[in-house]
């Protein structure tokens, strides 16, 4: 019921939306000519700043233009600039300074009402101005020297109107080449097959365990994120091989920088959609310091009882940004985001959609991160960045079944928090190298209340009896300290960097070096090849080693990542990149009861609960892969990439079999088209492939007799799930109300309501094995008022 009934009134509500244009706007958005006051201009302004990209260091006398068009300017001594009079929609800019690399920044969105921030970084170049031409690029192609692979960034632009995303910047990771999509439920970035609990996220240089809601524990993704797009300036993805100043992680790093608020005036937004509603209000602190504050919350706690939902998702979300330049040589930032979250379920014995056995589930969870960041120019050739921060998140979670009555049969009331003093320097030596250093100090802690007096049903157990019984309510810390040093340097048309990383693991009392390595040849101005190889550790999840003592000795786990890349860039807006991947892991936990089972093969579908055993470090693992990428960043009317990954991920237990791990998909593949007429509408499509997961079948001659979930452990990851498709289409359109912009959007998910199928599992209720279905066609609305 739930579903018709919402796909009817959306349908119909998303017809009038698109359709209805107000009477006293024409068809361009603007009001028609009367003789009555002057309308608003057409034009708006494009402010910010241009800097070295290495040493931070404002430039000067950069010339920046409007491409297509004769407006521009020049930035001044700090490295500022503003543009008046650059036409409404979206611009792309040219920015050129001797000295440096020529660069373009696109899909800047130009409001009538309020300025466009951007930030340049120019990379270096001991060419001339006149041959720096030929070589001119996007901002967002140009690779950092120690980082030449495996790196992509992503504007706001590209988040806000990327179709079935809805605003999340991690759903449109999932559309990057090496990240898996194939659970519409969650938005967990699994890269090059690595876990989600291997990703590292960072907002304005402040590490973020979890940005979304309804985190689970020992894991970074969730189904619902909690940053809100409109305060992201842009985003970087390392898919793997990254830097060394970013320790703790195996896999990939997610990089989000946020905006600054608005430095000439008070301004607000408001957005609301099927999920919820938000609103953003900005401005200066004196003449030195803005500040931008978001907050959203949810609603459809109000609409359930109209559409017949039961179980309903409540969240709320904030963030917070400060940034402060007391001087010249000096700025300094204040990150706050965090948030509330709750669902209760509950599962009766004649409701037979519902597998779970008749009883209850309620989740409580909240989730913050506060920081401060301050960053010095250290003379001209330098600039050092120290950054404190801490993080809190507490999961709240108990089940009920009626034939326990009223005890709990898992209760889970856990608060992790971690805190982090971290600096970075960077130093340009012109005729040595650019030296980068840094350090970080990092502690976490947990307080943990686990029960499960009567065992747990753990699907990898065919006992009769429950097992792995757990009475735990304790604290516990570790302790982790980490330094780096790295060297970059130019040699003609090559580009090198070494370093090298030590962690001190407390817990574990291990002690880790992790040497680095790339190398870049450029043959011509638009032609990169490259190769890089790099070792990373990171610490287990604390939830595993605190609430099982016998884990506490598991040893960091540990990847080695070695990638050969090319990358061609025919034009400044167009990118063609191909990536051979191989990762190597070792030290990986692995279940002792269940020598099959590694933690890498328990896939995203299983929760704490049944991962609470005892585990040693013996688990291998490898993966290999291909990628190709080809993007066209925003060019006169159209946009688009297209991402396609071959790949064969492996973990190996106890037991030295080689098996298909979790995240193992051997072909994906996902394609983003879209087209803007005018400045007031734009249409937009996104398809999505992937080949069928792994899937452990089910052991149905014991599950049938416990009339319980049995997985058969002789068979882990033997079979597989159908193959995922999915199609997206994004309508936006935008009206110009006095004199600000008002946008509408339509997002229809799934429009081909194909039946995707993510895993199976055992229904209580009709004694029988049968398939999770993943979102079926789902229309989601939104509108967006920045005035």
């Amino acid at each position: 019921m739930f579903t018709l009934r919402t796909m009817h009134l959306a349908a119909a509500a998303a017809a009038l939306l698109v359709a209805a244009t107000p009477p006293r706007l024409d068809a361009q958005g603007a009001r028609p000519a009367t003789a009555g006051p002057a309308q608003p201009a057409r034009t708006g302004t494009i402010q910010g700043r241009v800097l070295d990209r290495d040493t931070q260091q404002p430039i000067a006398e950069a010339q920046l233009q409007v491409v297509g068009s004769t407006i521009g300017t020049l930035s001044d001594s700090e490295g500022r600039f503003t543009i008046a009079g650059a036409p409404v929609g979206t611009q792309t800019i040219r920015v050129l300074r001797i000295g440096y690399r020529p660069t373009t920044v696109s899909d800047l969105l130009v409001n009538p009402g309020r300025p466009t921030q951007v930030e340049v970084q120019l990379e270096s170049s001991a060419a001339t101005l006149a041959a720096t031409r030929v070589v001119a690029g996007n901002a967002s192609f140009v690779a950092p020297r120690n980082t030449p692979a495996s790196r992509i960034t992503m504007s706001y632009e590209e988040i806000r109107r990327a179709p079935g995303a809805i605003g999340d910047v991690s759903r449109l990771v999932q559309s990057l080449p090496g990240v898996l999509t194939g659970n519409d439920t969650r938005n967990d970035i699994i890269s090059r097959g690595g876990s989600p609990m291997e990703n590292l996220f960072l907002v304005d240089g402040i590490e973020v365990p979890n940005i979304n809601h309804f985190a689970g524990q020992g894991s970074t993704g969730g189904p619902i994120g909690m940053i809100n797009n409109e305060l992201v300036r842009d985003v970087a993805f390392y898919a793997g091989a990254f830097g060394p100043r970013f320790g703790n992680r195996l896999s990939s790093v997610l990089d989000i920088s946020l905006r600054e608020g608005s430095s000439d005036g008070r301004r607000t937004e408001f957005d609301m959609s099927n999920a919820g509603a938000g609103i953003v209000t900005e401005g200066p602190l004196g003449s030195r310091a803005t500040y931008i504050l978001s907050g959203r919350q949810s609603y459809l706690d109000l609409v359930a009882p109209l559409i017949g939902l039961t179980a309903v998702p409540y969240t709320t979300n904030f963030q917070a940004k400060v940034a402060w330049r007391p001087g010249a040589r000096d700025v300094v930032k204040l990150v706050g985001i965090g948030g509330f979250d709750r669902i209760d379920f509950t599962s009766t014995a004649t409701d037979t959609e519902d597998p779970d056995p008749p009883g209850t589930t309620r989740v409580r969870g909240d989730r913050w991160t506060g920081g401060v960041s301050w960053q010095r120019l250290l003379g001209a050739r330098g600039v050092g960045t120290l950054v404190a921060s801490a993080s809190t998140g507490a999961n709240d979670v108990r089940v009920r079944e009626e034939a326990f009555g009223a005890t709990p049969v898992w209760a889970n009331d856990a608060r992790e928090n971690e805190y982090i003093l971290r600096y970075d320097a960077t130093f340009n030596f012109p005729r040595f190298a650019d030296v980068n250093v840094g350090a970080t100090a990092r502690r976490l802690t947990i307080n943990s209340a686990v029960a499960s007096p009567f065992g747990v049903n753990n699907p990898f157990s065919a006992a009769r009896t429950r097992v792995d019984t757990v009475a735990v309510d304790r604290s516990d810390d570790v302790d982790i300290a980490g330094a780096y040093l790295e060297l970059v340097r130019t040699v003609g048309a090559v580009d090198l960097a070494a370093s090298v990383r030590g962690d001190r693991f407390g817990q574990s009392e291990a002690s880790r070096l992790a040497p680095r390595a790339a190398v870049t040849w450029r043959p011509t101005g638009k032609l990169s090849l490259s190769g890089t190889w790099g070792r990373y550790h990171q610490q287990v999840p604390i939830v595993f080693t605190a609430n099982i003592p016998a884990n506490a000795s598991l040893s960091p786990m540990q990847a080695d990542h070695g990638v050969l890349g090319a990358r061609w860039t025919p034009r400044e807006n167009l990118l063609l990149s191909v990536e051979a991947f191989d990762r190597q892991y070792r030290d990986y936990p692995v279940a002792r009861a269940y020598p099959q089972l590694s933690l890498a093969n328990t896939g995203d579908q299983n929760g704490v609960s049944d991962l609470l055993f005892p585990m040693t470090s013996e688990g291998t693992g490898r993966s290999r892969g291909l990628e190709l990428f080809l993007q066209q960043k925003f060019t006169g009317a159209t946009y688009g990439q297209i991402s396609y990954t071959r790949s064969r991920v492996e973990h190996r237990a106890r037991d030295g079999q080689w098996r298909p791990g979790g995240y193992d998909a051997p072909n994906f593949f996902t394609a983003i088209f879209g087209v803007k007429r005018g400045t007031n509408w734009e249409f937009s499509t996104r398809g999505s492939y992937s080949s069928g997961r792994p899937l452990t079948p089910l052991n149905t001659v014991a599950a049938a007799a416990q009339n319980r979930l049995v997985y058969d452990v002789q068979r882990i990851n033997s079979d597989r799930t159908p193959a995922y498709a999915r199609l997206d289409v994004r309508i936006d359109r935008r009206f110009l109300v006095r004199g600000s912009w008002l946008s509408t959007y339509i997002d229809l998910q799934n429009i081909t309501n194909r039946d995707n199928r993510s895993v199976q599992q055992w229904n209580s209720k009709t004694r029988d094995v049968e398939w999770r279905e993943q979102i079926a066609f789902f229309p989601v609305l939104g509108i967006n008022w920045k005035f």
